[in-house]
């Protein structure tokens, strides 16, 4: 069998590994992808599946009965785990149910694969009952465990699954697959390249992330995103404490979603500033006036931007802890200010 990915975009190391590996039948029974939201990694993670369980000589075909099945989520030997809608978290429950169904036998295919999405959002108590099956697992069964962060994963739980990371596209690439693979994203940038090019640089590499903002609603909501950090930066650099406190209200993060949304740009755009103040040349994931980033960049100190990203960290994850929305928000502001000017 000769393995090939061709509908992969990139990623070349991941695909050479993985198509080695199964071509050996050497994978290993549970591994982590590790990339941002829209990087491909469910994609991948069924890629593989499709890989493994493939009848053709060429696999993944795409078209044979199990292809067709597992990349339509409808064979019995694929589970996907998420959070529950609703609940902010996978739980030690669900977990059992993965143990006990991970002991029967595959039913179409040779092997089982679980897919666990976000699966940094499994509480402590659910990694730690999937620890057991990790130690000892049957062997026709693959753990997929997809996230943003293998850090934020138990250690215990990475020390018995490789990481692999997907790859961040550069601007410039994600405009060569885009306009070469995409009609929809080529006509979006004959007819607005300006707002294409927001998206692109909003995307943070992410082709998924691109395609998904291309609806005017969405492209609309982008522009404003980087509207509202360019206000919110110009008010920081300034000396008026009261101005830039009084932006607390415009930056409108009344959910969740929004406030992660808010600091993960704050955070991109202090990225960009810290890469100015360390080496010139470096490629600016979102900012496109390269004068009013270098004028940012030169009011703020190396040891402030580093500060403030930081604590950008921090309140993402206490965003995700469920901590007092209206309270992260008060802080963020307030913290910002005071690194930026101490």
């Amino acid at each position: 069998m000769s393995v090939c990915f061709d509908n992969i975009y990139g990623n070349d190391l991941l695909k050479s590994y993985f198509s080695e590996a199964i071509d050996r039948r050497a994978m290993p029974h549970a591994l982590i992808l590790e990339g941002q939201e829209g990087s491909g990694r469910y994609t991948f993670a069924l890629n593989i599946a499709m890989a493994m369980c493939c009848t053709s000589a060429e696999s993944p075909c795409g078209v044979c009965n199990s292809c067709r099945k597992l990349k339509e989520n409808i064979s019995p030997d694929l589970i996907t785990v998420e959070p529950d809608e609703g609940k902010a978290s996978i739980s030690v429950d669900a977990v059992r149910q993965i143990k006990n169904g991970a002991l029967k036998v595959p039913v179409e295919n040779d092997c089982k694969f679980y897919i666990i999405k976000n699966s940094e959002k499994m509480t402590v108590q659910a990694q730690n009952a999937l620890l057991k099956v990790l130690e000892e697992p049957p062997s026709f069964v693959v753990f997929i465990l997809i996230t943003e962060s293998a850090s934020r994963l138990l250690t215990t739980i990475v020390s018995r699954a490789p990481v692999f990371r997907m790859q961040r596209f550069t601007n410039e690439e994600l405009y060569d697959i885009l306009l070469t693979r995409y009609p929809d994203a080529k006509r979006y940038n004959e007819r607005d390249p300006e707002g294409f090019s927001y998206i692109v640089r909003a995307a943070n590499g992410s082709v998924g992330k691109v395609l998904s903002n291309t609806d005017k609603r969405s492209a609309d909501n982008t522009v404003k995103r980087f509207e509202r950090i360019d206000r919110l930066f110009e008010a920081l650099t300034g000396n008026d404490k009261y101005a830039f406190i009084s932006l607390e209200d415009s930056v409108n993060s009344k959910k969740r979603e929004e406030m992660t949304q808010l600091v993960s740009d704050v955070r991109l755009a202090l990225r960009d500033l810290l890469c100015m103040k360390k080496t010139m040349g470096t490629e600016l994931l979102f900012w496109s006036n390269t004068e009013k980033a270098l004028s940012y960049s030169s009011q703020l100190t190396l040891e402030a931007i580093a500060d403030m990203i930081s604590y950008c960290d921090g309140t993402l994850r206490n965003n995700e802890s469920n901590a007092n929305l209206n309270l992260l928000k008060i802080n963020f502001m307030s913290e910002l200010w005071k690194k930026a000017h101490s």
